[in-house]
């Protein structure tokens, strides 16, 4: 089965990585950016 993936867009890259490691740890595929238009 392939993981449900997600963008975080998040300006303060401590708190994405955070993130990241939480929602990894439930199951995602995650992506971090830390500017909107950096977002695809």
């Amino acid at each position: 089965m392939i993981a449900p993936r997600i963008m975080v867009v998040e300006d303060e890259e401590p708190l994405g990585v955070l993130l990241r490691y939480n929602l990894e740890s439930e199951g995602y595929q995650v992506e971090v950016v830390t500017r909107g238009d950096e977002a695809e």
